[in-house]
């Protein structure tokens, strides 16, 4: 007896002692977080957005309806064509590593998927995703906003008032886009999703409106934005050299920021790119993208023991350095500007001398419009969200090495750094922010978009 009282009393302290040891790390790490939020919010309230910049988005305007992934394969399993067995061999891939994704799917497969989507529940209709997301958070923002786009009625009814449209006429009816939100730790068969995420769909018949370019050509003439937005390069169908001809006739005063889709490897793309990129931004699955379609060797530090962060750092450099010298070649508009957003951290680098502004505080709102779309709330609750636990980065792994603590009052670092491209100095200014993880995800669609408004917002 003495012996098994012994067992117990052990087994209850030692189970006690892990309680204990729990509390005080959800307690340190509950303080961390509330420090870093305390850290973002301060510094985002230093500035305020100027009103009434006149801002273009394009192209497009998709009524995107929302469902739940694993209610979606539920009334869709079953009834598996050839079409469908490829596109939910895409998505297995993808699922486990909690990645989100972009399919053009054939149209009578779209349709038919539409149409059990909506069998699902009464369709939901998001505001926030793609040229609508874009428009729509700038104008949240005060901001005036030109959006290329020909939609129905119903669907201009619930746009914010400050958007106007390109086109006069009404859509008989809207471009559909399906969007399948999954959780993080959802099970579908014998996968596990690692974190939430989704997969959006387009039909390949109606990916893009062919009359929205012409006029609004004509209107941005007009208008004359101070910046331009162009979303969707993925989903083009009309001849892209439309685009290229509206984007070279717009004055150098007027900047131009591509929003990199996760597959750019086509070459009328990448002209785009390497033409009329002023600014551009991707999360890192495009980043990485990117780099292979410009035949970019990688770096020499293995992936699986590099640091993220700094890996995404040098990959930057030796983008911006290869289309830096292209442009400079063809003697186009130059690259001055990459915005790079993952999970877990944000990275904006700017040429100094351009004068894209107020980089610290962009990069801030950025990482606070992220936590607040991802968790649904415009409150920052500490408890809802956590932060990577990786708090130490390398400014580059080239030598010489010079490492930055990320501490939780100081959650944004900036510094500044030469490069030579074509026998021109080139001054670049980098800043690095943590993002709050929201515990429980609402929505990830649209959040590309959320991230780019709101850090553009505060730099032109």
């Amino acid at each position: 007896m003495g012996i098994i009282s012994l067992v117990t009393t052990l087994s209850i302290f030692t189970a006690f002692s892990s309680v204990v040891y729990q509390a005080y790390v959800a307690s340190n790490e509950l303080k961390k977080v509330t420090s870093t939020i305390s850290s973002l919010m301060y510094t985002e309230n230093a500035i305020n957005a100027e009103y009434l910049k006149k801002i273009a988005v394009g192209f497009g305007g998709y009524r995107n309806i929302y469902v739940k992934f694993t209610d979606f394969l539920n009334v869709t399993e079953t009834h598996k064509n050839d079409h469908i067995k490829n596109l939910f061999a895409s998505f297995a891939s993808s699922f486990s590593r909690g990645q989100g994704s972009e399919y053009i799917v054939e149209r009578q497969t779209f349709e038919y998927l539409v149409q059990k989507a909506q069998t699902i529940q009464e369709p939901v209709i998001l505001m926030n995703v793609g040229a609508i997301g874009i428009a729509t958070r700038l104008a949240e923002e005060q901001q005036s906003v030109l959006l290329a786009a020909k939609i129905s009625k119903d669907l201009y009814t619930r746009l914010n008032p400050q958007i106007q449209l390109s086109e006069e006429d009404f859509a008989v009816e809207d471009n559909v886009c399906l969007i399948l939100e999954y959780k993080k730790d959802e099970i579908w068969g014998s996968l596990k999703s690692s974190s939430a995420n989704s997969f959006i769909l387009f039909s390949e018949c109606n990916i893009a409106e062919k009359g929205s370019i012409p006029k609004f050509s004509s209107i941005v003439q007009n208008f004359i934005p101070r910046l331009i937005i162009v979303t969707g390069l993925e989903v083009f169908k009309l001849n892209i050299n439309s685009l290229q001809t509206q984007l070279k006739n717009l004055p150098n005063s007027t900047l131009i920021h591509l929003h990199i889709p996760i597959y750019v490897a086509n070459k009328s793309f990448l002209d785009v790119i390497l033409t009329f990129g002023n600014s551009l931004s991707m999360n890192e699955q495009s980043l990485y993208k990117l780099q292979k379609d410009l035949n970019i060797k990688d770096s020499t530090i293995s992936t699986e023991t590099a640091n993220e962060i700094t890996r995404n750092l040098d990959i930057i450099r030796i983008v911006f350095f290869n289309l830096y010298h292209r442009q400079t070649e063809k003697n186009t508009r130059k690259l001055s500007r990459i915005h790079v957003h993952s999970i877990s951290f944000q990275i904006i680098m700017t040429v100094k001398s351009f004068g894209w502004r107020n980089t610290k505080h962009g990069i801030v709102k950025a990482a606070l419009r992220a936590a607040r779309h991802s968790c649904g709330t415009e409150t920052l609750n500490p408890g809802s969200f956590f932060i990577n636990k990786n708090n130490e980065f390398y400014k580059s792994y080239e030598p010489p090495l010079e490492k930055i603590k990320i501490r939780e009052n100081e959650a944004v670092s900036c510094w500044t750094e030469n490069m030579k491209i074509n026998f021109e100095l080139i001054e670049l200014e980098f800043c690095v922010v943590v993002n709050l993880i929201c515990r429980n995800t609402m929505q990830t669609s649209g959040l590309e978009e959320n991230v780019l408004a709101d850090a553009l917002i505060l730099q032109i």
